[in-house]
């Protein structure tokens, strides 16, 4: 998953920008991931808690 210098590699969960590596804990990976992947829409609170 890409977006602009942002680089997001799911199967090993690890993130990259400009080539950079930035360390997230993985409740920060999976909050991006979904924000990400929901991109198009408006997310409520509950939603995010949720699923994330």
């Amino acid at each position: 998953m890409q977006y602009h210098q942002l680089v997001i590699h799911q199967k090993t969960n690890r993130v990259f920008r400009d080539g950079k590596e930035i360390t997230l804990t993985p409740k920060e990976f999976k909050l991006l991931v979904f924000l990400m992947t929901h991109a198009e829409r408006i997310l409520t609170r509950e939603e995010i808690a949720e699923n994330v």
